[in-house]
């Protein structure tokens, strides 16, 4: 071994070899700067988020909207180096309205004006072509899975994890005593189908001693519906297979929460209050929410998957992208 390192061509090949690194690291070209947001943005981003939420955001949200931020500005920047914004058509349009706008009583064609604005640099000051850029890149991320499908048993499987999530919501819900809203995308609504006695507060002074005179005789009559208690209402008597929504929509906010709330049926309860004065119901029939079938999601969960798809995509787009720049803080 103290042979070989005693040769002097070997000592020769060694320096030159790190000559050549060195030269190879000293001439890599300088990543581009992409300044984090200021003091001032992100106070701004904090109150935007406060103006649309109605509280603050957590440090874990505010600092998942600061590298939002980073990453459209490079996807802006990549845009740029593609010179997109010389030929998509909606930005053309947007710069010569652009320019059109700022001097009304041009006679300059479109190519004049196109051009005229590219000189100015209008592009880079513009929202909505920034916004344009940005939208293509993510178009470039997700074209090579538009046209995937799901392996087989895939979408089972998110049928079943969607499944066990709404399960776990149900299960808030009755401890909450609150519908999931949005949450329930994947369930079916619970509905019911009741009649009812309206006893108007504008035709009684006091309707709910009325009403409540009224269930001490209902209580004693078979028939679900006895027309000679009730006010005239306009919607009717007797409804079927409604859900909460359906049922606030015809009595007001509130009414269905207390409705279905009502325990029993094939009996006369209440009295309730509604927007147009005091009921009395008798519940036919309470269906409560249930999960959809495959079949009846099967789209929605495949549009969702193909979305997951198109976010990992440029999620992996992205953190190639990051180690072309240099982000400071």
């Amino acid at each position: 071994m103290v042979n070989v390192f005693k040769k002097p061509l070997l000592h020769f090949l060694l320096i030159g070899g790190c000559v050549y690194l060195g030269q190879q690291w000293l001439q890599q070209p300088e990543r581009p700067l992409i300044k984090g947001p200021s003091a001032q943005q992100i106070e701004l981003i904090r109150k935007q988020w406060h103006s649309s939420t109605g509280r603050m955001p957590t440090e874990q949200q505010l600092q998942q909207m600061l590298a939002d931020k980073v990453d459209e500005e490079i996807l802006y920047r990549e845009a740029l180096k593609r010179q997109w914004h010389l030929t998509d058509s909606v930005i053309r349009q947007r710069l010569i309205g652009n320019m059109r706008f700022f001097n009304p009583q041009t006679q300059d064609d479109d190519d004049t004006l196109i051009d005229a604005a590219f000189e100015m640099n209008l592009h880079e000051n513009d929202l909505v072509v920034r916004r344009r850029l940005i939208q293509l890149m993510k178009v470039l991320a997700s074209v090579p899975v538009r046209q995937t499908q799901p392996a087989e048993g895939e979408l089972q499987r998110l049928y079943l994890k969607k499944q066990k999530f709404q399960q776990q919501e149900l299960k808030k819900q009755e401890l909450q005593q609150q519908g999931l809203g949005q949450k329930a995308q994947y369930m079916e609504s619970a509905l019911i189908s009741f009649s009812h006695i309206f006893i108007g507060s504008d035709k009684h002074p006091n309707p709910f001693s009325k009403a409540e005179k009224s269930l001490e005789q209902l209580t004693k009559t078979p028939a679900p519906v006895s027309k000679k208690f009730s006010d005239p209402f306009l919607l009717g008597l007797s409804f079927s297979a409604l859900s909460e929504a359906q049922v606030d929509r015809y009595f007001g906010a509130g009414f269905a929460r207390s409705l279905f709330s009502l325990e029993g049926l094939g009996k006369w309860s209440g009295p309730l209050e509604s927007s147009y004065g005091v009921h009395l119901v008798f519940i036919e029939e309470k269906q409560a929410q249930r999960l959809k079938s495959f079949s009846q999601v099967e789209e929605q969960l495949r549009y969702q998957w193909r979305r997951s798809q198109e976010k990992e995509a440029l999620r992996l787009m992205l953190t190639e992208l990051r180690k072309q720049y240099e982000v400071s803080s």
